[in-house]
């Protein structure tokens, strides 16, 4: 090596241990680094049924930021956590369950983002159970509720709800019971409606608070009556009694829903407003309503009363009975001379006392023939609208008796009569059996006729007119014969001083009060011919 290399070595040495000395010089006049932050876990303790106490100190922990409690179930391993603020050295764990291990452990974080963690601890909560709850209290109710409200506790167990128990005995009837229960989620609800109960029924009701592990505190009580409901509807029955009446009768309802104090029977006819109503006690399980239209189609309804007021019902129907329906009004039979007919007319009945329709009119007449005596009884159906009827075919010198009534399907109503009218006469038939008696057998020179009431009288006879002719002369004898009595078996006229050598014919005819007479019947005779008749 030459002297220059060992030159050059040797300086460069020297300037190393140099700069060693000056970085020691330098790294004895410079301060010390700090000590590292430590957290120390002090204890983790159970201080009630379902609270840890956490507690720890912390080392060289001026640049700290906050810290973070770390708790886990140690038979579920599930874990919670929550943020302290730093300078904090203990934590309470709530709302843990009871009489369970606990792990806690204590994390800090530093300004610089970095961050320590303590060692773990385990502690086991206590047994216990939960609070009474407080201020339970019955706040309303109707006839199928009960609203019940309670304070807002507070317990160091988490709480899962209140569970609402409730038991009730129907007061109206002691086999009917009911109860049941209901669990609220959360603790914040201080209120529940218990619905869907028996009206007018005795509840004992009671509340527990019940915890996260489904146990329960001590029960708090009220009793309560709910209200009575209307009503339910009676079963009933109906009889129709006559044409106004109509017994109605009933059962208890099944339901009573509170005290019946008495039953209200309502009745309306034909879908119209109420007609009437009676209130019966509660005794009373029948009744008959009277003052009723005939033929009505009545709807009846029965219904139980309480405290709720009058229940319901269902409705039960019947019809009153038919009845005679009134006699027609302003009935007249007026009788026409010249066609010989009788018109009929009437009003329309329009009664409010009676639903009966009218089916029908009944048209009856009797006729009393009195020219011989005989009596017809004629009747004709014209239908309901009709209000006049015409009688033909009329009988002369009859006496006419005229009914008119209305009526239903099975029943005839009262009549409107008009009587005695009488018709006119008409011209008489020919009379019966004309013959020839003799007479004054002795001088020979007189004979006679005999004859009977024509079949057909048609009136009131008047006389009988009797013509005898000679047929060589012409007219001898022209006479009107008046009997005081037309009821004789026969009737007989004689001609005397007759002139015995003439043929002689004889004619005789009825009158009455018709405008012309009847017609003539004829017979002839002559004394030299006709044999010798005996006296009748």
């Amino acid at each position: 090596m030459s002297l220059k290399c060992i030159i050059v070595l040797f300086q460069e040495e020297v300037e190393d241990n140099k700069n060693l000395k000056a970085a020691a010089a330098a790294a004895a006049a410079a301060p010390a680094a700090p000590e590292a932050a430590t957290i120390t876990l002090s204890s983790v303790t159970a201080i009630s049924p379902c609270q840890i106490k956490v507690s720890w100190s912390c080392s060289q922990c001026t640049n700290s930021d906050h810290y973070t409690v770390t708790w886990i179930d140690v038979d579920t391993k599930e874990s919670s956590e929550a943020d302290v603020a730093k300078g904090s050295i203990s934590y309470e764990i709530g709302e843990l369950i009871s009489n369970k291990n606990y792990t806690a452990y204590v994390t800090l974080y530093l300004t610089d983002g970095s961050s320590v963690v303590s060692d773990e601890d385990t502690a086991a909560t206590e047994e216990g159970s939960p609070n009474s709850v407080q201020g339970f209290t019955v706040d309303g109710k109707t006839d199928s509720k009960i609203m019940v409200s309670w304070t807002n506790t507070t317990n160091p167990c988490p709480i899962f709800g209140f569970n609402i128990l409730w038991n009730g005995d129907a007061i109206w009837d002691s086999t009917r019971h009911s109860g049941g229960n209901y669990t609220t989620n959360g603790k914040s609800k201080t209120s529940y409606t218990i619905a869907n109960l028996m009206p007018y029924s005795d509840y004992d009701i009671t509340i527990q608070e019940v915890t996260t592990d489904l146990k329960y505190g001590s029960p708090a009580t009220q009793h309560s009556t709910t209200d009575e409901r209307k009503a339910s509807s009676p079963t009933v029955k109906t009889n129709t009694l006559n044409s106004t009446s109509i017994n109605v009768s009933w059962k208890a309802p099944s339901s009573a829903n509170g005290v019946i104090t008495g039953y209200n029977v309502q009745w309306s006819i034909d879908g119209e407003e109420d007609a009437g109503n009676a209130n019966t006690t509660k005794d009373v399980f029948s009744w008959t309503i009277s003052d009723l239209l005939a033929c009505g189609n009545y709807q009846i309804n029965v219904s139980a009363i309480n405290g709720a007021g009058i229940g319901s019902s269902d409705p039960a129907y019947n019809r009153t009975d038919e009845e005679k329906l009134p006699a027609p009004d302003n009935l007249k039979c007026d009788y026409n001379e010249t066609s010989d007919q009788i018109t009929v007319t009437w009003d329309l009945i329009n009664s409010t006392n009676t639903r009966c329709l009218i089916d029908h009119y009944i048209v009856k007449y009797t006729s009393d023939v009195l020219w011989n005596g005989d009596i017809a009884v004629t009747s004709d159906t014209p239908d309901n609208t009709t209000t006049e009827y015409t009688i033909g075919d009329l009988t002369p010198y009859t006496s006419y008796d005229i009914q008119v009534c209305a009526s239903t399907s099975k029943l005839g109503g009262d009549i409107s009569s008009c009587r005695n009218i009488e018709t006119n006469d008409e011209v008489p038939g020919e009379i019966n059996h004309l013959e020839i008696l003799e007479g004054n057998l002795e001088e020979s020179s007189s004979f006679a006729v005999v004859w009977t009431d024509p079949i057909e009288k048609n009136g009131a006879l008047l006389t009988y007119h009797v013509t005898l002719y000679n047929d060589t002369d012409g007219v001898v004898i022209d006479d009107d014969v008046d009997y005081t009595d037309f009821t004789e078996a026969f009737y007989t006229y004689q001609f005397d001083d007759l002139d015995t050598s003439g043929n002689y014919s004889v004619s005789v005819y009825a009158v009455n009060r018709a405008p012309d007479p009847g017609p003539e019947s004829e017979i002839q005779f002559s004394f030299l011919e006709d044999y010798e008749m005996e006296y009748m």
